[in-house]
């Protein structure tokens, strides 16, 4: 029993280590930190597009909910008032979601940029020797 808890705590130990090991190497790897920035810039970037489709489907929900009881209250059909409702709040995000999306082309090519020189130089220092 007490060889098992040793046996546990050693390997607990060694895998922390590795892991302080492995973190000091990656830092100074510009290609990981390359990927690195650009996997924070694209969660970001689906973080805010997911807040914004929802604000958006609500949106769209709701116009479509409310044009459809006009009409029926005005005896109109129903489903092109709706789909009338809905295509104007479709329109009206469009925008928004243009800027979304260059503001997240032009920050992932900020980032390539950014390490573009340090992640060549790397490149290049590993490429195999020509013969």
């Amino acid at each position: 029993m007490r060889f098992n808890r040793r046996l546990i705590s050693v390997a607990i130990a060694s895998s922390l280590a590795f892991l302080s090991v492995a973190n000091t190497a990656s830092a100074a790897d510009p290609m990981v930190d390359q990927r690195t920035a650009l996997t924070k810039v694209d969660q970001d970037y689906k973080a805010k597009t997911k807040a914004l489709r929802t604000e958006r489907s609500d949106a769209i929900k709701a116009a479509g909910d409310k044009a459809a009881a006009d009409a029926s209250a005005a005896g109109k059909d129903p489903l092109t008032a709706r789909r009338a409702a809905e295509s104007e709040v479709k329109a009206s995000y469009k925008p928004k979601m243009d800027a979304m999306s260059k503001e997240f082309k032009d920050a992932r090519a900020g980032v390539k940029s950014q390490y573009s020189a340090s992640v060549k130089a790397e490149a290049k220092s590993l490429k195999p020797a020509q013969p």
